[in-house]
């Protein structure tokens, strides 16, 4: 497991509330045309032009089958550094709003938590990230609003080893003015980086006791080749589950052993066995049962791939009085271009001889490797019943006039990719579900004012915003919504102007700057 990753997955365990960063998204775009007003993924495969498009905001919304009407499940909102990394990440629920505010690096800094009362936004929750001088984090410190001050209430800090890799992790809480530990993880690691113990510790009065121990081996080549578990019981370690691993000269996994604990002893309980094909796909494998001190066969799989080596079928067969049956089916279909088309799972049921289905998904439309909608059954015995459709929808929106040539050299204003989910109830297909994420693209222009030449303040804003240009020039300002459409204009003369946004809707805007026959276009939040 990378730092990272187990940075992120112990840092949500600490953090329930909190929500990561979507950074910016590169994205390449084919051949180039006059007029682009076509359903277009944004995801396809470059020939001609890259451009870097980022992820302004997202609307998530639910059908309330109670009330018959949509309601907003969240809403997302998001800012960015000169050089592209997220800088504010603003999130709405119901009675909920959560802001992550991350530094030019990409790193988290600070995460807020508010609460709507009366039309006011209280604050709840607030968590501060704190890195040493190599940029690693060192600490988050979570506090709680109360009585008019912040409080701080947990604390999880980490220290490392000479080598960059996780050494400790220490849980805190506040109990009255003193903190007290509550869990602590120890890593150390053999001479290829790769963790070969980690020890959890809980305290119980203030007293550390075990709670439990990974111990790992590795060969040469970092294959992983022993795992045991222990748990603490009464501050002893006692076994509680192991496997060893065996790899052929490929360095593919050919056995597994399966022990468990059984007072201070392990007890072998399965085993894998696993052959592979010329392309070093899994062709087979199969497993056994360690029953009374002898290896009962249990099951058999087989695998299938087409030419493109993607696994067409799957099927497991179990050993019933030494007889193999079947057991359960997966299988994938792809089309002319290897793109997966359908992926459906079946239990065998042995009374009618038949497959009974579980689960099925078909995917169509599709658009330069992306399939746009995707139709969702559900089992009923050897039949399928239609359970959702999910249509994914995708488009580019160019305003025309303001194209001069390859590469683009106008404005690209607005990309959306939508998310409609049906539900089948009762033989009737109900709209339940409805995303929107959408997307916008800055691209130069020899007609556009430089950036550092127009200054927004504040962004995001809530009813008043302010436009500084270093000019005093006349200037001409317009706000499109993300449909594309002007709802705001002013015209001024100076270097600042005050402008009350009170009015707008809250979402994602372009806001024009045209000044002196040239043009820059800056993004901008209202909430």
């Amino acid at each position: 497991m990378n730092q990272t990753h187990k940075i992120g997955i112990l840092t949500s365990m600490l953090l329930s509330s909190l929500t990561f960063s979507l950074s910016g998204q590169s994205y390449k775009v084919d051949n180039y045309s006059k007029k682009i007003n076509a359903p277009i993924p944004l995801y396809v495969s470059a020939e001609r032009g890259v451009k870097t498009i980022q992820f302004d905001s997202a609307i998530d919304r639910r059908f309330d089958s109670t009330t018959g009407q949509w309601a907003d499940n969240h809403r997302m909102y998001h800012t960015y550094h000169p050089n592209g990394e997220l800088h504010t990440k603003v999130t709405y629920f119901l009675n909920e709003k959560n802001i992550q505010t991350s530094n030019s690096q990409g790193q988290i800094i600070l995460y807020e938590r508010f609460e709507l009362d009366s039309g006011s936004w209280l604050p709840l929750q607030q968590s501060d990230y704190y890195y040493n001088q190599n940029n690693q984090l060192i600490e988050i410190l979570g506090n709680v609003f109360a009585q008019g001050q912040w409080i701080a209430l947990s604390s999880y800090q980490l220290a490392y080893h000479a080598n960059g890799e996780i050494s400790e992790e220490l849980y805190k809480s506040k109990n009255g003015s003193t903190w007290e530990n509550t869990n602590q993880y120890f890593y150390s690691y053999d001479s290829n980086n790769n963790i070969d113990t980690i020890t959890a510790y809980t305290f119980v009065n203030g007293v550390q006791t075990k709670n439990s121990l990974i111990s790992q081996d590795f060969d040469s080549n970092s294959n992983l080749i022993r795992k045991e578990n222990y748990f603490g019981v009464s501050n002893v370690w006692q076994p509680n589950s192991k496997q060893e691993n065996q790899y052929n000269a490929s360095n593919l996994l050919e056995n597994q052993v399966f022990y468990t604990g059984s007072a201070m002893n392990w007890v072998r309980t399965d085993s894998m066995n696993f052959v592979y094909n010329v392309s070093n796909n899994v062709s087979n494998s199969d497993g056994y049962q360690f029953i009374n001190g002898v290896w009962e066969p249990s099951f058999w799989d087989s695998y299938t791939y087409n030419s493109n080596n993607d696994e067409t079928n799957f099927l497991r067969q179990i050993y019933v009085a030494g007889v193999l049956e079947n057991g359960f089916q997966r299988i994938n279909e792809y089309n002319s271009d290897f793109i997966k088309t359908l992926f459906s799972m079946s239990n065998w049921n042995s009374s009618t001889s038949s497959w009974d289905h579980q689960i099925k998904y078909e995917y169509s439309q599709i658009y330069y490797s992306i399939p746009s909608v995707t139709t969702v059954y559900r089992g009923s015995g050897n039949t399928w019943v239609l359970d959702k459709s999910e249509e994914r929808m995708f488009d580019y929106d160019i305003t025309e006039d303001e194209i001069q040539g390859y590469p683009f050299s106008g404005i690209w204003d607005y990309k959306w990719e939508s998310l409609m989910t049906y539900e089948n109830v009762n033989g009737i297909w109900t709209q339940t579900v409805f995303h929107q994420n959408y997307y916008s693209d800055l691209i130069n222009s020899t007609k556009e004012v430089t950036s550092s030449q127009v200054q927004l303040f504040l962004n995001p804003a809530t009813t008043q915003m302010q436009i500084i240009t270093n000019s005093e020039r006349p200037v001409q300002a317009e706000f499109l919504n993300i449909t594309g459409h002007k709802v705001k204009e002013l015209n001024y003369s100076g270097t600042s102007q005050t402008v009350d946004i009170s009015t707008l809707e809250n979402g994602s805007y372009l806001l024009r700057i045209t000044q002196e026959g040239k043009s820059i276009t800056k993004k901008f939040i209202k909430y």
